[in-house]
């Protein structure tokens, strides 16, 4: 239940994603929905899907960047929201950093 980012230099790769979700909207490089809480986690913000799930992002001992999917206390997320969250993760890595990673993956929800 991972997206898996294989980066040049992941620590840079995250550093980088964080940033660009600081930024305020319309500034160069701004991602808009996706929003890092209090507790680290990131939310995607469309009202349709913000607050069904989360991601926690690290960086393994290998040098993986990995964000990994958290279910809001006591709910489920169902497969179409899984799908959904990995996607629109996947689609905003690839068009912000596309320099910075050598691969992406994602794992079906189980």
């Amino acid at each position: 239940m991972t997206v898996t980012v294989k980066a040049y230099n992941a620590r840079t790769l995250l550093k980088g994603f964080i940033a660009a979700t600081k930024k305020d909207p319309g500034e160069e490089g701004a991602i808009t929905v996706w929003k890092q809480r209090p507790s680290g986690r990131f939310g995607y913000l469309p009202k349709q899907y913000a607050n069904l799930a989360y991601f926690a992002a690290t960086v393994d001992s290998s040098g993986i960047l990995k964000f990994e999917i958290i279910r809001p206390e006591g709910k489920e997320v169902d497969q179409f929201t899984y799908a959904v969250y990995h996607g629109r993760l996947v689609e905003i890595l690839l068009a912000h950093f596309p320099d910075q990673i050598i691969g992406v993956s994602a794992t079906p929800a189980t």
